[in-house]
């Protein structure tokens, strides 16, 4: 509870510094993107994965699942391989988790779980990846903040009573973490984008289904002090995505959403 009272508090900072930012406008698009088991789980090679992130031209990744993992005895770590080959800035955050920017990284919070990113010569944002971690320091720079991440639960806009009696999902339900995100004002920029949630679920859980599995929207990209202009999935098929990388290495798909600012 003394976290969520926290952030709360950062964003209304946020709020309230957003002059401090230059007139000049800048575009960057902001993905999340889970790469199971370090590209592993999909049993494609690494390049693959880069593939898919080139074709939804995006800016700037966060990358969950990038733990080092083990096989047949030898250890696989991907991410910076794929960072390499993509020319972007590599920040290892920990804990399997990555932050890729075409943009170079100037700044960091203490604990790592965010990056203050230059887009231009005087043009910045915080990139947070996963964590539901804030700094009342970042916020009274009054640059934009995103926050990727594959949170494992659903959200609060997509499980309504609309979608329920269209029978997409069985009951309403107001998953908390989405939903205390949405009160402190942190955006959903997919539903933002694609507000009707039963034309448009928008599923990023799972390219790869079982014949008993829940078919959800677990990846987000949120925002706050920017203006998003256009969200999209990139995965397996055009009849699941917007963007197709065939053939496809992740059991998640990417959401990807354009912001100015």
């Amino acid at each position: 509870m003394r976290k969520i009272s926290e952030i709360l508090c950062c964003v209304a900072i946020l709020c309230c510094a957003l002059s401090a930012c230059s007139d000049k406008p800048a575009t960057v698009k902001v993905s999340s993107f889970n790469i199971w088991l370090n590209t592993l789980g999909g049993k494609l090679p690494p390049s693959q994965t880069a593939k898919v992130i080139e074709a939804s031209q995006t800016d700037i990744v966060g990358i969950q699942e990038g733990h080092i993992y083990e096989e047949d005895g030898i250890k696989h770590d991907h991410v910076p391989e794929i960072a390499e080959s993509l020319g972007f800035h590599l920040f290892n955050q920990g804990e399997g988790h990555y932050i890729l920017s075409r943009y170079p990284v100037v700044d960091s919070t203490a604990s790592r779980y965010g990056v203050k990113i230059q887009v231009g010569k005087d043009k910045f944002c915080w990139m947070f990846n996963c964590h539901l971690y804030y700094n009342q320091q970042v916020m009274k720079e009054g640059y934009p903040v995103f926050l990727t991440g594959h949170f494992n639960k659903p959200s609060f806009l997509d499980w309504t009573q609309r979608a329920a009696d269209a029978g997409i999902h069985k009951i309403k339900v107001e998953w908390p973490a989405t939903k205390a995100f949405s009160e402190i004002g942190m955006n959903d920029s997919y539903r933002t984008i694609h507000p009707d949630e039963v034309s448009t679920p928008g599923y990023t859980w799972t390219p790869v289904p079982s014949e008993q599995e829940i078919l959800d929207r677990l990846d987000f990209v949120l925002y706050s002090g920017c203006k998003v202009t256009d969200s999209f999935i990139t995965g397996e098929s055009e009849a699941t995505s917007d963007v197709v990388g065939s053939p496809y290495p992740s059991d998640h798909r990417m959401v990807t959403s354009c912001f100015n600012f």
